[in-house]
């Protein structure tokens, strides 16, 4: 049986896949989600791979709550595809990307203008809508083959001191779109870099992090925002 269903496979299968690139993955993820009809008033969690990857309509049953996280997604990439949100009416967003742009070494002044249009593009055409901006989460040393401990956890403190210049300037772009600010260092930081039990990549959240994360939107948000939101039961 196992014999049989090896041959049909390897019949059926492209001799080559094709080679998928990061636009094409976001291609197919748009296309997925514009299969599925609007869901007026459902609160959207949008950003790069922290968002995609939490169970966040999981963590707040009670309420509708559409994923629209796309991992590698930088500022721009996420102002480009508004649409899919725009259509939905959220009266509450929780946004969280700016991470890849200093990935890809993006100078601070352009990631502060791409905000800033994003933010700006979102006021314009959801004027009644709830924005809750999080702070872009800080790295924990990663132990590269050949190199040295110390030189991860220099590369680690690096990357963070730049995490933490591009967080001040979200906060006040924040601020400067009637947008609430969540900064989540206190809570994610220890010894400059991300706690190491948050993380087992040293960039992305495990169970634990977002345990961590889950709690912070819970104790920490603003009236306007907690009766929106509501309480998790987790």
């Amino acid at each position: 049986m196992k014999s049989t269903l090896r041959k049909f496979l390897s019949r059926n299968q492209p001799r080559t896949a094709p080679e998928l690139t990061f636009a094409d993955y976001v291609a197919e993820r748009l296309g997925i989600w514009s299969e599925a009809p609007p869901v007026p008033g459902a609160l959207v969690f949008l950003g790069d791979s922290q968002i995609e990857r939490g169970r966040w309509n999981e963590w707040w049953p009670q309420k509708p709550i559409l994923n629209r996280g796309i991992g590698g997604e930088t500022i721009a990439g996420v102002a480009a595809r508004l649409d899919e949100v725009i259509r939905h009416v959220p009266p509450l967003i929780v946004l969280e990307c700016g991470a890849n742009d200093l990935a890809e070494s993006k100078p601070l002044n352009t990631s502060v203008r791409d905000f800033s249009n994003l933010l700006s593009q979102l006021r314009a055409r959801l004027p009644d809508c709830t924005l809750w901006i999080q702070g872009v989460l800080p790295a924990h040393r990663v132990q590269w083959r050949d190199r040295p401990p110390t030189e991860s956890t220099a590369r680690a403190l690096a990357l963070n001191s730049q995490v933490r210049a591009l967080n001040e300037q979200l906060e006040d772009q924040s601020r400067s779109h009637k947008a609430f600010f969540l900064n989540l260092h206190p809570s994610f930081e220890a010894e400059g870099m991300l706690r190491a039990e948050c993380t087992l990549d040293g960039l992305h959240l495990n169970g634990t992090g977002y345990r961590v994360w889950r709690e912070a939107l819970q104790h920490q948000a603003p009236p306007e925002i907690a009766a929106i939101l509501g309480s998790s039961p987790h």
